[in-house]
């Protein structure tokens, strides 16, 4: 896969970050800027930056919405890439992230100063110190297959310190209303293809999935037994993924 050719884009860049007050740096190998550069070649750049901010607030919104102490907040962005959304999310709360590409871990903690975690293949292997109030995981769950998905709840639930919240979002029935050509999912409410825009993970462990919310609830009642659906939106994120948040009681560690 090609890099993105930076040079080209970095004076844009630089009058952008001026803009929204935020780090100017780009990496090659950021495949979320690398969309939105071949979706539009000469707005592409202002959507990255525009995007980010605007997922930066709603998430902080929709964290509101729970009612807790945004003065003393802690948040853990997973799946955080190359920091489209951190660069903007670190100025709201205090936030770490973690990512599985070593190269993005490296960037995010020199350009944007947030605390940084390596991801794991393996969701028993992922190491994260301490707990946080929120554990938001923005498209990483419209992209796993069936036996890693609950896991992976179960590893990011851990995080949650007890009283906190779990955000994690999915492609259903809204994204096909928008794309019909999504992979329709079966009785269970799951369908998973090999395929998806980062080609340097192995397509069996990250692809494209569709989720029902009778699936994506027994994935919670399953593997986070003692937790509470807060909410469910259809489409909340972009009009097109749908968002869950999940309450971890006050008694639980």
């Amino acid at each position: 896969m090609e890099s993105v050719p930076l040079e080209q884009h970095q004076e844009h860049a630089k009058r952008l970050a001026s803009i929204y007050g935020v780090t100017a740096a780009l990496h090659a190998e950021d495949h979320m800027l690398r969309h939105f550069l071949e979706m539009n070649s000469e707005n592409g750049l202002w959507h990255y930056f525009n995007g980010g901010y605007n997922d930066a607030a709603q998430l902080m919104t929709e964290i509101e919405k729970l009612g807790v102490d945004l003065q003393n907040l802690s948040v853990l962005e997973f799946a955080s890439g190359y920091g489209r959304l951190t660069r903007h999310l670190k100025r709201l709360c205090n936030l770490s992230t973690s990512d599985i590409h070593s190269e993005a871990v490296e960037f995010v903690d020199k350009h944007c100063g947030v605390r940084t975690y390596q991801s794991s293949s393996n969701a028993e292997e992922l190491k994260i110190d301490g707990q946080f109030d929120v554990v938001a995981v923005i498209s990483l769950f419209s992209h796993l297959p069936d036996q890693t998905f609950g896991p992976w709840l179960a590893a990011l639930y851990r995080l949650v310190g007890p009283g906190g919240h779990l955000i994690f979002t999915t492609v259903g029935d809204a994204a096909r209303e928008i794309n019909p050509t999504i992979a329709v999912p079966g009785p269970d409410g799951f369908i998973f293809t090999r395929d998806s825009e980062q080609k340097d993970i192995d397509g069996g462990e990250y692809g494209n999935t569709t989720a029902r919310p009778h699936y994506v609830g027994f994935q919670i009642g399953k593997w986070l037994p003692s937790s509470k659906l807060v909410s469910y939106g259809s489409g909340t994120w972009w009009k097109y993924q749908d968002q869950y948040v999940v309450h971890k009681p006050s008694t639980e560690r």
